[in-house]
């Protein structure tokens, strides 16, 4: 079983894109093994259900802020945000569930 980890590879605060990457799988741009366990880590941790919203575009209810997880074969997974100036509140939530810059 593959460890997962996390990081956040680029920030594009005027659409609310938040571009996340994982380090420990060679193919997380190949096939959508690591997104699968992303989100399944905010379902989790909030207690929500999965929807589908577009082409493998998914949010989880509960949450305290609406975060679109988008995954492709060209950008990897991307986490869109709702309204973009809540991005550094979503960056906290993310960095906060993924575990990222935690020891």
């Amino acid at each position: 079983m593959i460890e997962h980890k996390y990081e956040i590879t680029t920030i594009n605060d005027k659409e609310g894109w938040i571009y996340i990457n994982d380090a420990a799988d060679d193919l997380c741009f190949e096939e959508p093994d690591s997104f699968i366990h992303l989100v399944r880590l905010f379902k989790e941790r909030f207690g929500g259900t999965v929807t589908e919203t577009g082409d493998v575009q998914y949010i989880v209810s509960g949450m305290p802020m609406r975060l679109v997880f988008q995954w492709d074969d060209l950008f990897g997974i991307v986490i869109i945000v709702d309204k973009p100036e809540d991005i550094n509140q979503a960056l906290e939530l993310i960095k906060t569930v993924l575990k990222i810059g935690q020891t």
